[in-house]
């Protein structure tokens, strides 16, 4: 399986962090490093963290933080499965 990438370098960037960084590095680089943080600190309607356990995400994540991830940041999301063609 691929690995993500659970932490990130916030000195890249942080001269136009407010337009150039994903929520997620935003968040991110508050959190653990005090960069990027915006007047009065993380979203606080952030309803969860997306970053964190994103590495176990399919069993380590309740349902309501899946839903909240996938809508929001794309992470998290069902696989979709489509059944192979039949074959003409």
């Amino acid at each position: 399986p691929e690995s993500e990438q659970t932490e990130f370098d916030c000195r890249n960037g942080i001269e136009s962090w407010q337009q150039s960084w994903s929520p997620t590095k935003k968040n991110w680089c508050c959190a653990h490093k005090g960069a990027g943080c915006p007047p009065g600190g993380l979203n606080q309607d952030a309803k969860f963290n997306c970053a964190e356990g994103f590495s176990s995400w399919q069993w380590g994540w309740s349902d309501d933080k899946k839903k909240y991830c996938c809508a929001v940041e794309g992470k998290g999301c069902p696989e979709v499965v489509t059944a192979p063609s039949a074959p003409q």
